[in-house]
């Protein structure tokens, strides 16, 4: 019976499941797109690299503070009355990039507008929609709806590459921006809205779900230690990923083939993120949750340590796609086993807040490594690191709760 539930629910609502992979690659499509242009604005601006990647600091530091109230705003109003004005207003500002001056400030302006109108599309709508109408396929649902970080990643980097050689970077934004707008708004517009509809029926008739308060969360270790393993694989992953074409270019790779390479990364965090899916529901979570961890660590030692031959670059990109893929997968699955579904959009909605810190660290991070060195080598070493206490981190949060015990326990 389970199976055919979960068969129903993708025959009534696959539509929205798909509306919502295409919403969610706008809420990483500049951060993918922006390696692309980090060279030509470096040569014509003579910025540097951090202050470019600054952008991305500017737009997660707004995101982690709105997120919040970008929550209530979607309780309120609905997916469908966010998302669609979102949508729009986000490929809007996107195009005013094209008008940034030689002062970095202008820059650093305009992004703070394009952050305003990011927390419109932020995964949040996606994931509350999808979720509102899958309940026995939600795992399934919730992977498909986040592979548009994956279809982002792909394309992303690519389009922009060849926009910019073809158009110059400012008008590429303004073009990247319109081809997004050209099949993600038609997706959202004729698919979100009959979705939409059913999620608020459908949450309206769900059975109460079992978890912890935000309080008691906030109380446990394992909030800590998902929140620490969150904010240092963004840190690492994103960091490596936004700089990943600059990386390969300054060891001597052609641009045009280190754009493929990086675009790679898509493919393989789509892989990623539907295997981590099936190994978390099959397997030990925290080991696979401690795997995935580990996998930045030996792409960014292949990067440092081997040269740069297609082989092995597309060896190191396999490696931190996949590890992309499963980034979200486990944070939200972690989320769900630990603190259970009663409150997970506020406790979830407070670990994303550091997911955006550190997708904005990252590159700022990087960039500010290449600015002081000339190159990524420090990065690079200090991944490893990271990664392994990241590992640990995952790897010993032991058992899941038994929510239903704890409320029998409870019970007088």
């Amino acid at each position: 019976m389970p199976a055919g539930q979960a068969l129903q629910e993708w025959k009534n609502h696959w539509p929205l499941a798909l509306a919502a992979a295409f919403g969610m690659t706008l809420s990483m499509l500049h951060v993918y797109s922006l390696g692309a242009f980090m060279a030509p604005m470096e040569e014509e601006l003579k910025w540097s690299r951090a202050a470019i990647a600054g952008g991305l600091t500017i737009s997660s530091l707004v995101g982690a503070l709105l997120s919040p109230f970008m929550g209530i705003l979607i309780d309120r109003l609905g997916c469908r009355r966010v998302a669609l004005p979102g949508a729009a207003l986000f490929l809007l500002s996107t195009c005013l990039l094209t008008f940034t001056t030689r002062s970095v400030w202008s820059w650093w302006g305009i992004w703070f507008l394009v952050s305003l109108t990011l927390s419109l599309v932020r995964p949040a709508v996606w994931t509350k929609a999808v979720s509102a109408v899958f309940h026995r396929g939600r795992g399934l649902a919730l992977a498909a709806a986040l592979s548009g970080t994956s279809i982002a990643s792909l394309l992303g980097p690519v389009a922009a590459t060849y926009l910019i050689e073809a158009l110059g970077w400012r008008m590429a934004y303004v073009a990247l921006a319109l081809l997004w707008a050209s099949f993600v708004l038609p997706m959202l517009y004729f698919f979100f809205d009959r979705a939409d509809h059913k999620a608020g029926r459908d949450v309206a008739s769900a059975p109460i779900s079992k978890g912890y308060s935000l309080r008691e969360a906030l109380a446990s270790s394992h909030f800590y230690r998902l929140g620490f393993a969150t904010i240092v694989i963004a840190v690492v992953v994103i960091g490596m990923t936004v700089h990943l074409i600059p990386l390969l270019t300054g060891k001597d790779m052609p641009k045009g083939e280190a754009a493929v390479i990086a675009g790679s990364v898509g493919v393989v965090s789509l892989i990623g993120r539907f295997a981590t899916g099936a190994m978390l529901d099959r397997w030990n979570g925290p080991l696979i949750g401690a795997f995935s961890a580990v996998l930045p660590a030996m792409a960014a030692l292949i990067l440092l340590l081997c040269e740069a031959t297609p082989l092995n670059a597309i060896l190191a990109v396999c490696l931190l796609g996949f590890s992309l893929g499963a980034e979200l997968d486990v944070i939200a699955y972690f989320t769900t086993r630990y603190f259970g579904l009663k409150n997970f959009g506020a406790i979830y909605g407070s670990i994303a807040s550091l997911l955006a810190i550190g997708t904005g660290l990252g590159p700022l991070l990087a960039g500010l490594c290449f600015d002081m060195t000339g190159k990524y080598d420090f990065a690079l070493m200090c991944v490893p690191v990271l990664c392994v206490v990241t590992a640990i981190m995952l790897g010993t949060l032991g058992p899941y709760p038994d929510f239903d015990r704890e409320k029998a326990t409870e019970t007088p």
